[in-house]
């Protein structure tokens, strides 16, 4: 997959998750605590690409650039085993910078997965 269709992907998906936080916390900011927001951001990363990438194959960012997440092997939908693989990879700091080094992310090799357009 092009490096430009999952850097809109990437842009796209952060935009919405941010807007979808942000919205969140404003919600219940009168029940948080001090660091509930920071709890809420990550846990909040995890749970939409893994239920994004697990039930419907694809992000917001995906739907949009007509990507898709599927098995490198057979082409066919990942196990939730693999997409559990590519959420945990995508929390590692600066993960997306993998792309230009082994062609593909570190949440995709880690997977055996591949993006491939719909």
């Amino acid at each position: 997959m092009e490096a430009k269709t999952r850097l809109i992907n990437f842009v796209i998906d952060s935009l919405f998750y941010l807007l979808l936080s942000v919205g969140f916390i404003w919600l219940v900011k009168d029940y948080l605590q001090k660091d509930d927001a920071r709890v809420i951001f990550i846990s909040g990363y995890f749970i939409y690409f893994f239920i994004s990438e697990q039930i419907f194959g694809q992000t917001v960012g995906k739907k949009i650039t007509k990507t898709q997440v599927v098995r490198e092997d057979t082409k066919t939908k990942p196990s939730i085993i693999q997409i559990l693989i590519r959420t945990i990879v995508r929390i590692i700091p600066l993960y997306f910078l993998s792309h230009p080094f082994i062609g593909k992310g570190l949440h995709d090799y880690f997977s055996k997965t591949i993006l491939i357009k719909t």
